[in-house]
């Protein structure tokens, strides 16, 4: 069994941390508002919908 010291355990949760906060939140971030449907007075309405990747999937874009 290995025997990892306390500063190398710091250094693992500093960057597990700063992956999580700075690349995995915002992309899911993203991919949430993917589903969520356009609203002129407040950019996103929260009302779920797949038509967005319906349009994504049109003949025009192929």
């Amino acid at each position: 069994m290995k025997n990892t010291s306390k500063f190398q355990n710091i250094v693992i949760v500093t960057i597990v941390g700063w992956l999580v906060l700075f690349v995995f939140l915002p992309n899911l971030m993203i991919i949430g508002t993917s589903f969520l449907t356009r609203d002129d007075a407040r950019f996103v309405k929260m009302v779920f919908t797949l038509d967005n990747y319906a349009r994504l999937l049109d003949p025009l874009y192929f």
